[in-house]
Formats: C-alpha cells, structure tokens, sequence
C-alpha cells in the first residue's frame, strides 16, 4: 500500500523512458521546474500525494527495502508524528562509508534544532501528511535554499509534532565530492 511520486525537474538524463516503463498507477511523474528552489518540487509532491505518510527521497540517495514498513510500525507503536532513522553517509568518489545516527529525542524541541543544530535528515524522515499541512509545507523562500528542510523541522516542533529516532540505518545518504569543497545533497 504505497505510491511513488517523482517530481522531474526536467532532468536530462533517462528518467522520463524509465518511469513510463512501468505500467504501475502507483507510480507518477510530474515534470516540474523549480527554479533552484527544491522547497517548490517537495511541495508539489506533498500536493498530489493521497497517503496518509510521508518520506522523501533525494534523486541520488537510496532506502534499504524495508525502510517504509519499519518506519510506520515505528510510528504507529510509539504513537509519533514524525520519525527519523539512520543512514549510512557514502561518499561518491571513494569508498568511505559512514553511519550516521540523528537525534536524540531531546534534540528536537524546539529550543534545541534552534540554539544547537539540526538533528534530521530528509531522506531519513517518515512524516503525517496532516502535520506538513499544518504548518503550510516547506516554506519557498529563496533565502532558505539549503535549510528549507531544518525550517521545516523547528516549525514542526514548534506546533507540538510529536518527532522520534529510529536507531536502525534504513537508507544511503550520497555524499558530493569536489576538487575545492564539498557539498552535500
């Protein structure tokens, strides 16, 4: 009982023959530009989501298989609005690997993912529908490219969204290496 949502920012790649080669109406495309602003494409697959759950997924990051059904029965017994599970951090130009593990509990009060740090990852995020709706999604302002999701998560907190940790690595978070930085998607 799940439904894929891809938001194509008229990528140049593949990504249009792959999808239609699945004749699966759970699956749907939108083609969408979003002008540099990701909070836009986010936004628009939360709109033409019917599902009671959330999870994103970043076009270069990846979930273990089972990630879906242990992030809902992790939400459903600890009766949550939102839950955030480990990742394994890879980077795309070497063969280090990381396990990263968010939180903890107290890390997301409001106070804390203020006057500390973030304490979520997108790609890690199971959330209720209702509780984005609730507070009017990600938010489109320009100024916030980079931190539209840490936004997201203060203003959650803020508005009483009960948020847990899942200690147990469900996805892959892809590093982006270059010659003068990095930059992490």
């Amino acid at each position: 009982n799940w439904e894929l949502i891809i938001i194509n920012n008229f990528s140049l790649d593949d990504t249009l023959e792959r999808v239609e080669g699945f004749d699966d109406p759970r699956i749907r495309i939108y083609n969408y530009s979003n002008n540099g602003i990701i909070a836009a494409s986010r936004n628009l697959g939360i709109e033409k989501a019917l599902g009671q759950y959330l999870a994103f997924l970043d076009s270069d990051d990846y979930w273990m298989c089972n990630k879906l059904s242990e992030c809902i029965n992790f939400l459903e017994q600890n009766n949550l609005d939102l839950v955030c599970h480990g990742e394994k951090c890879k980077y795309i130009d070497s063969e280090l690997k990381k396990d990263v593990f968010y939180g903890p509990d107290k890390a997301a009060t409001p106070f804390s993912l203020i006057f500390n740090k973030n304490a979520l990852s997108t790609s890690a995020v199971m959330v209720k529908k209702k509780e984005i709706d609730s507070v009017v999604r990600f938010n489109v302002d320009s100024r916030l490219i980079m931190v539209e999701d840490y936004d997201l998560w203060i203003r959650l907190a803020m508005n009483n969204c009960k948020i847990g940790f899942l200690c147990k690595i469900l996805g892959v978070y892809v590093i982006h290496r270059s010659t003068s930085h990095t930059t992490l998607h």
